[in-house]
């Protein structure tokens, strides 16, 4: 198969786990499928600066879908050096390198595509695109930092950046700051992944709240509709 995305690589390894049967065909085409996205942009490292120029610039996001994305690469590259350890490829090293890239972008201006201070924003109109995505964009970080194991400094910051971001209701906002009329699904559902696997026993309380939240507000159908009728499949299989 021709996939590329790291929830497809991640998936693999998982289902490997799974498996009641001998043999590692699904986690070795999972790395194969690393190995050949690595291979063509010439390191990890130019793999994630391509995801942050490609997001930040060439499509006009320069905000938290960066970090979102650039953070399951580096929660993949983690997987693969628990399963592949000796491998010349040298997994935690790509995890840890992509992970740097990150913090270079969100804590050292460099470039500042998405600076988790500067982006920490509220525009009612959702006109400037600076503040959107933000709270995916910490869960990201939060990702990023915490399976490679780099930057963990910044992690409870993080943590409190998305308390920042949470509605008494257990909801997480789209942008910074829990506005009102912000509500967000799928940055309540990411929040509560990121936790979960930063220490789920530490933030259990925080999220029960948050998945409460999210089936409180699931439509009678079994989705998650929005006040026009419209729904997205993807928001509902991430919910």
């Amino acid at each position: 198969n021709t996939y590329r995305s790291a929830p497809d690589i991640e998936f693999l390894l998982l289902y490997n786990d799974l498996l009641l049967v001998p043999g590692t065909a699904y986690a070795d085409s999972a790395k194969a499928k690393f190995d050949a996205r690595v291979a063509t942009y010439g390191s990890a490292t130019a793999l994630a600066e391509y995801i942050r120029d490609q997001r930040g610039v060439t499509q006009g996001y320069p905000n938290g879908i960066i970090a979102w994305d650039i953070g399951t690469w580096v929660r993949a590259a983690a997987m693969l050096a628990v399963r592949y350890p000796a491998d010349p490829n040298n997994y935690a090293q790509a995890a840890t390198d992509m992970a740097e890239v990150l913090w270079q972008d969100s804590f050292n201006s460099n470039p500042g595509l998405f600076d988790v201070v500067a982006d920490a924003g509220w525009d009612p109109t959702y006109t400037d695109v600076n503040f959107w995505w933000y709270t995916l964009g910490v869960s990201g970080l939060i990702n990023a930092f915490d399976a490679s194991g780099s930057h963990t400094a910044e992690i409870p910051g993080l943590v409190t950046r998305l308390w920042d971001s949470q509605y008494p209701t257990g909801a997480v906002s789209f942008s910074y700051g829990a506005n009102a009329g912000d509500e967000d699904w799928q940055s309540t559902a990411y929040a509560v992944m990121a936790l979960a696997q930063l220490d789920q026993s530490a933030h259990q309380t925080t999220i029960n709240h948050m998945a409460y939240w999210i089936g409180a507000t699931q439509d009678t159908s079994g989705g998650w509709e929005y006040g026009d009728d419209t729904h997205y499949p993807e928001i509902g299989s991430e919910n």
